[in-house]
């Protein structure tokens, strides 16, 4: 079954394997770096939100707070959809799994353009406040995340598959289809 959805996971490519490791390898590696990743950036942006409330006044502008509480807000949610796609990849339970690679899929779409409106918004005033390298460093991140979605979504497709052709079997071996004379 084939969707008509040009956005759907049909149109990523299929990938066997990561490196030299099954899927599921993969894909609880991609759980703990990702959890771990939202730790840490939990824990800079709290560290950043105390720093920004000692230092400045209420009076001064409510866009940095609000900036900081939304990332945390998605790091937290990035977290918790991480913890489950781990239970779901060790115990290979697809259903447990899409919800991190439907989250990750809008994570890298938003950076993307994300990236887009920043590199061109540098090149409109000539490059003055970037360097090459950050170019570059955020580029390497997109294309690894990317790669993670892409790894996970396939263990995701390959697990759904084997599960539709068990419950096929399953009904294929029960007696109701089975002519008795």
């Amino acid at each position: 079954m084939s969707s008509k959805f040009p956005f759907s996971m049909e149109s990523i490519p299929r990938q066997q394997n990561f490196v030299c490791l099954s899927l599921r390898l993969a894909s609880v590696i991609t759980a703990l770096l990702v959890i771990l990743y939202s730790v840490l950036a939990l824990a800079e942006c709290t560290a950043l939100l105390g720093n920004l409330m000692s230092t400045s006044s209420m009076k001064s502008s409510v866009i940095p707070y609000m900036s900081i509480i939304g990332i945390i807000v998605i790091h937290t949610i990035t977290l918790f959809l991480s913890a489950i796609m781990l239970v779901g990849a060790i115990q290979e339970i697809p259903y447990l799994i899409r919800p991190w690679v439907t989250w990750m899929s809008i994570q890298v779409m938003v950076l993307v353009l994300v990236f887009l409106f920043s590199s061109t918004m540098d090149m409109l005033h000539s490059f003055q406040n970037s360097s090459f390298i950050g170019y570059l460093i955020d580029a390497l991140s997109l294309l690894i995340r990317f790669y993670m979605v892409m790894v996970v979504g396939n263990f995701y497709k390959d697990l759904a598959e084997s599960q539709n052709n068990r419950k096929g079997l399953i009904q294929i071996n029960s007696n109701e289809y089975w002519y008795e004379a």
